[in-house]
């Protein structure tokens, strides 16, 4: 369920410097509403259950619940910030497009809220203190690093059964690798 909450223009309107800009607070919202989904759709794909998205004059929140690992949390805290880029980079290819496709300057407008201050948003969000996404996002690459030494692990313990030990026999039969004597074995 999206809930927009009455105060969101006017937190539009301090962010676009108390400017009466509505295509700009237009674009404010729809990056909050782009972040909020990106989360939406990580905890879902992480088989949490999503009750809400909520977008006030502050900015938004995605309310979810479920068995997530430490990964995945730090994967939806990220997820809001994935889909700002992938909407700048929306963005960005649409304003190659001529001004008149985009429905004139209102339109072109709307599409640059898309490009810098959507990356400010991005960049903000991302700072470690709570209860920005920042503060658990970025336990995302410590996380995964462990994971996947946890991946290489289980793929190199898994080589080391018995077909691995029949390729070693072939070798020293062949005489192209000599086993090492036992009184020798901790010197290697």
């Amino acid at each position: 369920m999206i809930r927009v909450h009455w105060s969101t223009p006017a937190g539009a309107w301090v962010f676009t410097g108390f400017q009466f800009l509505p295509i700009a607070w237009l674009g404010v919202f729809l990056i909050i509403l782009v972040h909020e989904a990106g989360h939406a759709l990580m905890a879902r794909w992480a088989r949490a259950w999503v009750h809400s998205v909520d977008i006030d004059a502050i900015g938004g929140r995605c309310t979810w619940e479920g068995q997530a690992t430490p990964l995945q949390r730090a994967c939806i805290a990220f997820a809001g910030v994935w889909a700002q880029l992938l909407l700048c980079a929306v963005g960005a290819l649409l304003l190659q497009l001529p001004e008149h496709a985009l429905g004139g300057h209102y339109g072109v407008k709307l599409i640059e809220m898309f490009i810098r201050p959507n990356l400010a948003l991005a960049a903000f969000n991302l700072l470690p203190i709570r209860p920005l996404d920042g503060a658990e996002a970025w336990k995302f690459f410590p996380l995964l690093a462990r994971h996947l030494r946890g991946l290489i692990r289980r793929t190199s313990s898994k080589q080391k059964g018995p077909f691995r030990q029949r390729q070693q026999d072939k070798l020293h039969s062949k005489g192209l690798r000599r086993p090492i004597p036992k009184e020798k074995r901790w010197l290697h």
